[in-house]
């Protein structure tokens, strides 16, 4: 949905099944990361943007890293780092999160968190994110340590802040940080936000946007979604 929307084809590989009821997984199996990088050699001729979702356990994260470097050579590389469903269930543990710092950020990959996601993934306390939703400049350092870990740029989301207009920000090497306003939508969060968030910066960067534009336009199209009430549910990544 959110790729089509921009004008570009996606070409999925499953990493993991689900079942989910409402912001609860319900059951998860991981497919064998053989598998499903055996699909991904195969089916990424022509593909400009590779755009990684929910990669369960420091294997898959491991053997994603591995893609990007021996043939996602020329792409770029956008890493939506799911830690956890809405529910609380975590999809990456201490040795997933290790895996995800120490051997996908460094291959300079595009990441896009959320507060807590990246306090957890820059190594700052747990209750860090809280400060971090008051305080834009923690979120400032927050994501220059993810760029000192490796990552090319920041897509850091603004929602589970407190303020009206949200802010998010957008952060690239040797730039100044640039930070996004937009109007805070009341009512029941809208589950896959991050996700269709994420997908629709991978998009717009295959269409040939920069990345400032390609977060501006990506966050403009989900706030329409909340507004319409695509996908409501009990609770939003």
């Amino acid at each position: 949905m959110a790729i089509e929307a921009f004008g570009a084809e996606a070409v999925s590989v499953v990493t993991t099944e689900t079942v989910q009821k409402g912001p609860s997984i319900l059951d998860i199996q991981p497919r064998p990361e053989a598998v499903w990088l055996d699909e991904l050699r195969q089916r990424q001729v022509g593909v400009a943007v590779w755009k990684s979702g929910l990669l369960y356990g420091a294997a898959a994260v491991e053997a994603f890293a591995t893609a990007v470097e021996t043939f996602g050579e020329g792409r770029t590389v956008l890493c939506d780092p799911v830690l956890a469903a809405t529910g609380g269930e975590r999809f990456l543990d201490g040795r997933g999160v290790a895996a995800l710092r120490d051997t996908l950020l460094p291959l300079g990959v595009i990441l896009t968190p959320n507060l807590p996601e990246a306090a957890e993934i820059a190594g700052m306390g747990p209750s860090d994110w809280e400060a971090m939703a008051r305080e834009p400049e923690l979120r400032l350092r927050a994501a220059h340590e993810l760029l000192e870990l490796g990552a090319a740029a920041v897509l850091l989301k603004g929602g589970h802040g407190g303020e009206d207009p949200v802010r998010d920000l957008v952060l690239e090497r040797d730039t100044e940080p640039l930070w996004l306003e937009h109007a805070r939508i009341a009512g029941p969060g809208m589950r896959g936000s991050g996700c269709r968030y994420a997908s629709s910066v991978a998009a717009l960067l295959a269409r040939g946007e920069s990345l400032p534009e390609a977060a501006r336009r990506a966050a403009e199209k989900v706030l329409e979604w909340i507004r319409q009430g695509v996908c409501v549910d009990e609770g939003s990544r």
